[in-house]
């Protein structure tokens, strides 16, 4: 029969809502463990030799040149780990300072679609 979801939502949005608390952020980005495994997570994702890849940074050169869209969005190793690390720069400090000027409520929405 049907599966029954009545009760997990809140408990779903609570979690949701967790990855978003500053406090929670701040300790993820301060530890170095994490910070790794999230930085060679986004390594992975970046595979140049993908046409969708390719298809998105030829994209991105037709854009105008004065709109957000058009920077360079994506990161890989050399970008997030190796030349910060070169340059002095602590990426977890970068990473808290991004996140407390972007990611606050009155710039934040939420969209929830269901069947009630």
């Amino acid at each position: 029969g049907p599966t029954t979801t009545t009760g997990y939502f809140q408990e779903a949005l609570d979690r949701f809502a967790g990855i978003f608390q500053q406090e929670n952020a701040e300790r993820a980005f301060a530890n170095e463990e994490i910070l790794r495994r999230e930085i060679r997570r986004v390594n992975s994702e970046l595979d140049l030799a993908s046409a969708a890849t390719q298809s998105f940074f030829l994209t991105k050169d037709f854009v105008n040149s004065e709109h957000p869209f058009s920077r360079f969005g994506l990161g890989n190793l050399e970008s997030l780990e190796v030349k910060p690390r070169e340059a002095g720069i602590r990426v977890s400090d970068q990473l808290a300072r991004f996140f407390r000027r972007y990611y606050q409520p009155k710039q934040a929405v939420l969209v929830v679609v269901g069947s009630q």
